[in-house]
């Protein structure tokens, strides 16, 4: 029984993390078919600027809450809410409500309708977002997987509803990607509560800290602001130096080139575990097998997927659905083939925090970073390529930093009649690599 529980749980951690990510695509595919360029390439710096804020809160705050109460009695864990949600109401707020800044760096091209709606709306779900993905990850921790599942699949129903009736009720068309999203993860929010308040639970636990919560969380957020700080701000290049057109074809081409990075999402939470375990105890043999499995099943799906939507051919059913995807030849092709790339190195990322390589990790993700805002600095050249090439840059310095970094942890293992010493386990608070809220930037 207890083996079925904990294959469900996978299975629901998979289903959560699928239909998450399958909300925010669906919003960016209803932008990317309905806005102009100019319009899409706005949105795009908008979304970038909204995955930066929901940081603060979730990585600050939430997360180290989410890190303690897993070390608590099962039966107190939901109980735990009613103190992590408090704490985290401020920095959400003010998270939110300095995503307006984006405006700042808004073109004189996009219309001041435009970028009044994108804020409102962006900086709504700015606010509720990271909320709604604490409450699903606490109904994880509280072993009750299946309603954070649920949770999940509210939010992408309310999500596609709305996308198909706000503009039939005469919403303006800027006001309608996020303001779905925000309808969404309200009502899916407020069934979470729902069935946390229904399941009951102690309220007896420890207490939370702000500052002691802020000072666990700072590292945290350090590494989670690397890449979605470094997209903000290719993305904020790419606006003025290539033109908010440019932007928009690249932002067309980063959403439906998201398919395999949600795949490889979803593959991490089932094999992620497996190689961090294999990183802690010095097996190269079992992480190679786990990173083997990841590429062939991201290979197997991914490569076809890259046939299918990549090039503009009779059989593709996206070009006519979103043609901005395709205005710019071989832009959607690099697009999806970065994030192929960058999916694929989700096992060695594991094996790095397996093995307590928190520091490293932040050193490479600084590297990485560093070259894609380096390719974002040629848009006036290259124009919409800088996006994704600035994704394959991304996955190469990653993929060859991991690889460099990985070898002294299995290098004893190899020397012969030498012992087998155990790597260095994860300092508290260690990030698990499938512990995102679908919403990348990367």
């Amino acid at each position: 029984m207890r083996i079925q529980r904990g294959h469900g749980e996978v299975a629901a951690g998979v289903l959560d993390a699928g239909l998450g990510s399958a909300a925010t695509f669906c919003m960016g595919f209803y932008a990317a078919r309905s806005f102009d360029p100019i319009t899409l390439g706005a949105y795009g710096l908008v979304f970038t600027a909204f995955v930066v804020a929901t940081r603060f809160p979730s990585q600050l705050i939430f997360k180290p809450a989410e890190i303690l109460t897993a070390t608590l009695p099962e039966e107190t864990r939901l109980g735990m809410l009613r103190r992590s949600l408090p704490l985290g109401m401020g920095p959400a707020f003010a998270a939110a409500v300095a995503m307006v800044l984006w405006a700042l760096l808004a073109p004189a091209s996009v219309s001041p309708t435009v970028v009044t709606a994108l804020s409102v709306t962006g900086m709504l779900t700015a606010f509720i977002s990271p909320i709604q993905d604490h409450v699903r990850f606490m109904l994880h921790i509280g072993r009750a997987s299946w309603g954070a599942a649920a949770m999940s699949g509210v939010l992408v129903g309310v999500v596609l509803l709305s996308l198909r009736l706000l503009p039939e009720w005469g919403v303006s068309t800027p006001w309608v990607p996020f303001g779905a999203l925000a309808l969404g993860n309200t009502v899916s929010l407020c069934g979470g509560l729902w069935m946390i308040h229904r399941r009951g639970g102690s309220s007896s636990g420890p207490s939370l800290a702000f500052r002691a919560l802020t000072r666990s969380g700072a590292w945290l957020l350090l590494i989670a602001l690397l890449p979605t700080g470094a997209a903000f701000v290719c993305a904020a290049l790419m606006l003025h130096l290539a033109g908010p057109a440019a932007m928009g074809y690249a932002e067309a081409s980063r959403v439906l080139g998201q398919p395999p990075w949600v795949l490889s999402l979803g593959l991490s939470a089932v094999l992620g575990p497996r190689s961090i375990r294999a990183a802690q105890q010095g097996d190269l043999a079992r992480a190679r097998s786990v990173s083997r499995l990841f590429a062939v099943i991201m290979l197997g799906i991914g490569l076809p997927y890259v046939a299918l939507v990549g090039i503009p051919w009779s059989w593709n059913p996206l070009t006519s659905l979103v043609p901005n995807a395709y205005e710019v030849p071989d832009l959607l092709l690099l697009s999806v083939f970065g994030s192929l790339l960058i999916g694929m190195d989700w096992p060695y990322r594991s094996e790095l925090i397996g093995a307590g390589r928190q520091t490293t990790l932040a050193k490479l993700e600084s590297v990485a970073n560093l070259a894609r805002i380096a390719i974002a600095g040629t848009a006036g050249a290259i124009g919409a390529f800088a996006i994704p090439i600035g994704y394959v840059c991304l996955a190469v310095v990653r993929s060859l930093g991991y690889r460099i970094s990985l070898r002294p942890i299995y290098r004893p293992r190899a020397d012969a009649g030498s012992p087998e010493p155990r790597a260095p386990q994860p300092r508290p608070g260690a990030m698990l690599p499938y512990e995102e809220t679908g919403r990348p930037a990367s």
